[in-house]
């Protein structure tokens, strides 16, 4: 019929177009796009956050003094460091995840505006609710492991890397210009936040129970101190 002839000449046409191996081609390019956007957390490094400098014995006596007893009485170990930002973020920490649990590089960071407001009695609590997770047989080595997975998972998808400030700089600026056409880069994001999401929330769900332990017991540090 002619219809079937209209079909058949319309397969040939395309055919003829498209090569055969064109399919096998787009699924090796998508494919190669979706691992190059999830090796993406891997290899590029996070973005710049506030700067700390540490501080020694000699320039703030006192404070180290502070942070000594605080430690003595609860038992905890002494942080190989205290440092100071211009924050309000406060928090004790391994550096470099599980490389400073095994070296016991233990940091205590601790925000300028907040610790100009609080008394001694105030700021020695504080520093008793970040050390006490870190005392003997608490748990610490594990929960620096499930620390630094769900931390992990919670940058790859809520925290823009160095390549995604970049690529927002250059596609904002006023006018018409070359970083326009880097638009499109803006979806590299959106591959590692959906596959990403899912062990996010699991791992998060699943250590819910032992994080909510340790704070409780880290509060209660706290009270007693204070």
């Amino acid at each position: 019929t002619p219809k079937t002839v209209l079909s058949g000449t319309l397969i040939a046409a395309t055919s003829s177009v498209i090569p055969d191996g064109l399919p096998l081609y787009a699924t090796l390019a998508v494919g190669t796009l979706v691992l190059l956007c999830l090796l993406k957390p891997l290899v590029v490094p996070r973005r710049r956050s506030v700067r700390n400098y540490p501080v020694d014995k000699t320039e703030e006596p006192l404070l180290h003094e502070l942070v000594d007893r605080v430690c003595e009485n609860l038992g905890a170990p002494r942080p190989k460091s205290v440092r100071l930002e211009c924050s309000t973020h406060y928090g004790a920490a391994y550096r470099r995840g599980m490389l400073g649990y095994l070296t016991g590089d233990l940091a205590l960071t601790l925000g300028l505006p907040l610790a100009g407001c609080l008394s001694v009695e105030q700021l020695a609590a504080l520093i008793a609710g970040e050390v006490a997770p870190y005392r003997r047989r608490c748990g610490s080595g594990l929960m620096t492991l499930i620390g630094s997975i769900n931390g992990w998972l919670w940058r790859s998808v809520y925290e823009p890397d160095r390549f995604d400030e970049w690529v927002n700089r250059a596609t904002s600026r006023p006018g018409m210009h070359l970083g326009k056409l880097l638009f499109p880069l803006k979806a590299v994001r959106i591959v590692p936040q959906i596959v990403l999401f899912i062990p996010m929330f699991i791992g998060n769900t699943v250590a819910a129970g032992l994080v909510k332990r340790t704070q409780f017991d880290a509060d209660r540090c706290q009270a007693r101190l204070a």
